[in-house]
């Protein structure tokens, strides 16, 4: 794998070919995704796994598109990390791999296969949900899109978003988060969702945007759409993760959260989540060839507990009880937790995650 298998202004239109199984050519998607890149160069296949992952790098395969058919779960919960507490989210599977290029992405290691891949029998979804929520009446599910890929980059494409708005519009026990590093929401911004959509945007300080999240808009652009989202109605959350710890961090984030609140209402926003830097031991390397700019990897990190790369427990710490005071500073009310991390310093970093906020139910957390 070369430090240059994709270029640094990587985006959503980058795409050199597309892939299509001969199983899902007359679906919905597959349709979209041929009209809207009708020049790009086209093979149909028998089945994906002919793509053999060797001959495509990490670079490579952001810039090649398949669409397959979903043969297994639709369905699944949130992978976690072992000794951990996770907060049960359940994953949508039907995109693997991102358009973005984030250095520190997990899915360069996480994923045993680089092409990005959209599953596009779509319409197997919602029985899959419906099959889902009724076994598990009573309970309470956030559910997501936005775990193996983003969630809005592509969707103005290929459509996904729309029937998961319509069919959670009529839940009452459930919410779809739709998680993203994009701007794009304005084909979503008219449909009746009755509040169970929640647009959610990761979030980091503007110059580590421009240096790590190669693809994505800037700060301002997100805040701009969830301004637009919550014009809209949607409630909007924010994931700060991963916090990446520098000199002069805690000037940088703070700035970040005092911009969320400038531009949101505190009662609009459903959560905030922290997550500090972590990632899997190999992913060292594959930063420092595919992204030698990134000073990620300069921190003081060691493996932890569960075998990823973390800061020091102290640091990470400091962290979490700091932009748990930049929050509360701003809000005593919004729902705030952290993401990924040990029990220890969930009790230390004084965040409680059984609270009134009526957004709490969505939550059930568990160590692993």
């Amino acid at each position: 794998m070369s430090a240059t298998d994709t270029p640094k202004t990587q985006t959503t239109a980058g795409f050199e070919k597309i892939y299509v199984e001969k199983s899902v050519k007359k679906e919905l998607i597959t349709q979209n995704v041929l009209k809207h890149y009708k020049d790009l160069p086209l093979e149909y296949i028998d089945a994906a796994h002919q793509l053999i992952k060797a001959h495509y790098s990490i670079g490579r395969g952001k810039r090649t598109l398949v669409l397959a058919e979903q043969k297994g779960e639709w369905l699944d919960r949130c992978p976690g990390t072992r000794k951990h507490i996770c907060c049960n989210y359940l994953v949508i599977n039907n995109i693997v791999n991102c358009p973005y290029d984030c250095t520190y992405c997990y899915l360069q290691t996480y994923i045993n296969n680089n092409i990005l891949t959209v599953y596009a029998n779509a319409a197997d979804i919602l029985d899959a949900l419906d099959d889902f929520f009724k076994l598990h009446h009573g309970e309470h599910y956030r559910v997501g899109t936005g775990e193996f890929s983003d969630s809005l980059a592509l969707d103005k494409v290929l459509g996904f978003s729309q029937p998961l708005i319509g069919f959670f519009a009529q839940q009452k026990d459930h919410l779809l988060e739709l998680k993203t590093k994009s701007a794009e929401v304005e084909h979503l911004l008219d449909l009746k969702h009755n509040g169970q959509t929640v647009f959610a945007w990761s979030v980091n300080p503007e110059k580590l945007i421009e240096r790590e999240e190669f693809g994505a808009v800037s700060l301002a652009k997100r805040l701009q759409a969830a301004k637009k989202c919550v014009a809209a109605g949607y409630p909007v959350a924010f994931h700060f993760d991963p916090i990446i710890h520098y000199a002069g961090w805690e000037k940088d984030y703070q700035q970040v959260v005092k911009k969320i609140f400038a531009a949101i209402p505190a009662d609009k926003i459903a959560w905030i989540s922290l997550g500090a830097l972590r990632y899997q031991p190999e992913l060292k390397d594959i930063i420092e060839e595919r992204h030698p700019q990134s000073k990620i990897t300069l921190g003081e990190l060691d493996v932890a507990e569960d075998g990823k790369l973390r800061y020091f427990k102290p640091v990470r710490l400091d962290i979490f009880q700091k932009m748990h005071g930049f929050i509360r500073a701003r809000s005593g009310d919004v729902y705030v937790y952290l993401c990924m991390e040990s029990s220890d310093i969930w009790a230390k970093a004084g965040i409680k995650n059984k609270t009134k906020n009526p957004y709490a139910k969505y939550f059930r957390f568990f160590c692993k």
